[in-house]
This record gives C-alpha cells, structure tokens and sequence, in this order.
C-alpha cells in the first residue's frame, strides 16, 4: 500500500513522536509498503528529500492558511495515498482541504498532551470533534481517554526494537552503580527533580555516577545545579545512538513511554517522577506501571529504589517480569496494530497493541 503520514515533526528532529513515525515506517517498508511523510519544513535547506526509503516533503505550516497554499505542491502525496494516516490533531487542520478535495478519508494517532493542566476545552472538543471525523483513531496512552473523554479504537504504548531487547541483567553493585537520565530536558519531563534524586541517592551509594542525555529548555537550569550542588554529572545532548548509554546504566529516570521501553529492554531499573495528576495517570494507568519504580517526589522515588535495592530477590523478579513485558510489545507487534486498523479489524479498547 502507499501510506502517507502528516505529522507535526520528523527527522532530523528528536523527540517521542519522531521516533514513533520513524520506527512504524521502517517496519511498514520492511513488509513491502511504500512510504510518504508530510511534516514541517524543521527549517531543512530542501523540501524534499529521502531518507531510509522514506518520501519526505516539507511545507510551510503557520499560519494555517500559509500550510493551505505550501501543501498545493505535494497535494499528489494526499491524492494518491492508499492510506492517509495523521499524528496529532493539528496535522487535520494543515490537510483537511486536501482531504475534502479528494475525498479522502482518514486515521489520525493521537500522541501525548499540550502541557496545561486541566487540558484546554477548546482542545478536548478538537481532539474528539477530529476523532469522531476519522476512519478509526489510536491514542498513545490510557490517560487521554480520562482527561480528554476519547474513545479511540487502539490504545498503544509504541514499542521496542526487538535487536535493542538484551538479555535479564543481574542486580548492580554498590560500588558502580550507574544512573542515567533519558529525555527532553523540560518542566513536564522531570529533569531537574531527577538531579535531586540522583542527589539523595549518592547519599547512600557514594561512587555513583549520573548522566544526563537529552536537551531543551531547562538545560541552563540544569547546568547552574550541578555547578552549584558540585555533583559529578556528566551533561550530553541528544546522541545518535543513545543504546549504549541505556546498557550501560543500572538505573534510568525518564518519564516518556517510548523512553521508558528502552530502558527496560535495555535491562534497566526504570524511575519516574510526576508531579501533577495527569501525569500521575500518564505513569500509572499504563500496562508497566508495576514493573518501573514511580513517584511524586524525589524524597520517596529514592526511598523505593533504595527498598528494591537491598532485596535481591524482588529486583530480579522486577527485571525479569519487565524483560517478558517487552519482549511482548516490539514495533512489530505495533504496525500489525497499524494494519488491523487500516483493514477495519474491530479491536477497541486494545491496551496492549
């Protein structure tokens, strides 16, 4: 089939739903689909490159209107989809003449939340106003169907590459333990409370060590903490190839799910902080909620890591229970979710596509 993708951001760009767009189209083209992206110019030199098999235009899209006119170039990319398949519900705004025009219709992923708590009204009506629109709907994460009323026919968590899944690690020594921090470096991210964390746990593992791997806008902040708290922490970007950091790591702190499964098929001790009610249901409505280490202050995520640490027994049941979890929710398992959708399969309320 040939299946377009109008998504919000796409490589080079870093971040959860680039990496979901990019993993279901490598695995879509490895079963013989043929790929095209819609997505925002990301300030590119050209507005049409390939990459990896993928077909990549690019298009000017603020204002909406603007969006309208630069779409008319690629408006073939629309016309000639066999599928037409959205990433978040304002991708429908930038396309919805298009899809008019050649009356087509459409599925739409709806990934993640805007950043306010309570979620913005206009927003809510939008999401469903735009669900009940589409040919059928997935929602990353159980918690969007209580704070945004949704009733999408997937819930998805994404997923693992199954080469990225290493074998059950044993517990880590005292005297090497490893941490890492895994994500955007932002307010809803959690990066500043994980370097409290991480400070309370050198407290009682004095040759522990910290990374952190990520950027964005609490970068700046970050830096003045560790210069004045005097921690030994290294500061990274974001890498190419970040594998290496996570098998490396005894414990990683990160908050976004796709973050969240690679640290588990990496062998990692997961923790997460949250700090709000939607967050708090973003973590522990989830299907591993059970197998990471959760909460709402840095204070207690410590305590329970140091309980789970001094109990051989409970950490190897923890990482075994997470090694059979992801061995279970691979990209693979996830474009045939893509599929099922497409064929018109009634799969609602699938929690564990």
């Amino acid at each position: 089939m040939r299946i377009t993708f109008v998504t919000t951001s796409f490589y080079p760009n870093k971040g959860g739903v680039e990496n979901h767009v990019m993993s279901v189209a490598r695995e879509l083209i490895a079963r013989g689909h043929s790929i095209s992206v819609l997505a925002p110019d990301a300030h590119r030199a050209s507005d049409h490159e390939t990459f990896e098999g993928i077909d990549i235009s690019r298009f000017r899209a603020t204002p909406f209107v603007a969006a309208w006119v630069s779409l008319w170039r690629f408006r073939d990319v629309v016309r000639n989809a066999d599928i037409v398949h959205l990433h978040d519900f304002s991708t429908y705004i930038w396309v919805w003449p298009y899809l008019v025009l050649f009356r087509k219709k459409f599925y739409i992923t709806f990934h993640g939340w805007e950043g306010r708590i309570p979620p913005n009204p206009l927003f809510i009506k939008l999401r469903r106003m735009i669900e009940r629109k589409s040919a059928g709907s997935m929602v990353i994460g159980d918690f969007i169907t209580k704070w945004y009323g949704q009733r999408p026919t997937i819930i998805s968590y994404g997923g693992v590459a199954q080469d990225l899944i290493v074998p059950i690690r044993p517990p880590a020594n005292d005297d090497r333990l490893e941490l890492l921090f895994f994500g955007r470096l932002a307010p809803d991210t959690g990066a500043l409370r994980a370097l409290e964390f991480f400070k309370r746990i050198r407290a009682a593992y004095p040759h522990a060590r910290f990374t952190v791997l990520g950027d964005g806008p609490s970068k700046p902040e970050i830096e003045r903490y560790i210069a004045r708290e005097h921690l030994p922490i290294e500061l990274h970007g974001w890498v190419a190839q970040p594998r290496t950091y996570l098998e490396r790591a005894d414990v990683v702190v990160t908050t976004g799910y796709l973050g969240i499964l690679e640290a588990l098929a990496a062998g990692a001790i997961v923790c997460s902080l949250y700090d709000n009610e939607l967050k708090r249901d973003y973590i522990c409505m989830s299907p591993f909620a059970d197998l990471i280490m959760h909460a709402n202050s840095p204070e207690a995520l410590a305590e329970k890591y140091h309980a789970l640490h001094h109990d051989r027994t409970a950490e190897t049941a923890l990482r075994t229970a997470a090694h059979s979890f992801v061995l279970d929710h691979t990209w693979d398992r996830v474009v045939t979710s893509y599929e099922r959708l497409w064929q018109g399969t009634s799969i609602h309320n699938n929690r564990l596509a």
